[in-house]
């Protein structure tokens, strides 16, 4: 799989404009979403490739072309 982004600072202005990025925002979501990002956080911690999980805890958006590739583990034939 394949993700490039040319702006992401654009990509990010547009979805704060989204009612996805309302709800998310929304106070009363505050616990949904906390629970969510903790829930997010453990099974990223168990994952073999600590690649996503370091990108996430980084906390840092990029500003401008972003791209990014992942390959699937091909899984064992029984």
């Amino acid at each position: 799989m394949l993700l490039e982004i040319a702006d992401f600072k654009q990509l990010e202005t547009q979805f704060k404009k989204t009612n996805v990025y309302k709800l998310y925002n929304d106070p009363a979501m505050v616990p949904f979403v906390t629970d969510l990002k903790a829930k997010l956080k453990l099974q990223l911690k168990d994952q073999d490739d600590k690649t996503i999980s370091d990108i996430l805890n980084a906390e840092l958006l990029p500003q401008r072309r972003v791209a990014l590739a992942l390959q699937l583990k091909k899984q064992p034939e029984e």
